[in-house]
């Protein structure tokens, strides 16, 4: 009995060991999510960003007619549309750092032959918003084929409208009862 205690032991205290420091701690923006579609004219790569852009309007007193007694809460409506952005990339092989890059997760820029393979369907991809590399922290939970799009200044960067954001401040919500 005891060895058995001792084995599963040694079993939950092995990944544990092996499994080494976690990434750290993020000091920028974490990646939007879109898709992502390539296409060609034999000049350049024309790639088709579609991310969702979130508008959020808060409410402040909103009734709660399902709790138990009457009350009022905060409320948050969101508005969700469709985000598309065209972004080109000029020339053969692109080479100058303005341009919006296409990376792996590991930082490898592809080149167009690479994207116009990668994203010749509509493509799930991440979205660096501030013109760098995602950093590790994020990028920790993504599959290993995942694409990163880091946008440039040109191309939209900071990109803040991919983020949630208030349409407004706290308006209150009328006080009187609707009959």
């Amino acid at each position: 009995m005891r060895t058995s205690a001792n084995y599963f032991t040694c079993l939950l205290l092995i990944p544990a060991i092996c499994a080494g420091e976690p990434p750290a701690f993020p000091k920028y923006l974490p990646p939007a999510f879109g898709t992502a579609i390539a296409q060609t004219d034999g000049r350049w790569v024309e790639i088709t960003l579609k991310s969702p852009k979130v508008t959020m309007t808060a409410v402040a007193g909103v009734e709660d007619l399902t709790a138990p007694k009457l009350s009022t809460h905060n409320s948050i409506h969101a508005d969700v549309k469709p985000y598309i952005n065209k972004i080109i990339l000029r020339g053969p092989e692109f080479t100058q750092k303005a341009e919006t890059e296409v990376v792996d997760l590991k930082g490898k820029r592809l080149s167009h032959q690479q994207i116009l393979q990668r994203l010749a369907k509509e493509t799930p991809v991440l979205i660096s918003t501030n013109r760098v590399m995602i950093e590790e922290y994020y990028l920790q939970t993504m599959r290993p084929d995942t694409l990163v799009l880091v946008l440039s200044y040109w191309d939209g960067a900071p990109a803040t409208e991919l983020f949630p954001h208030f349409l407004q401040e706290l308006p209150t919500a009328d006080p009187t009862p609707k009959p």
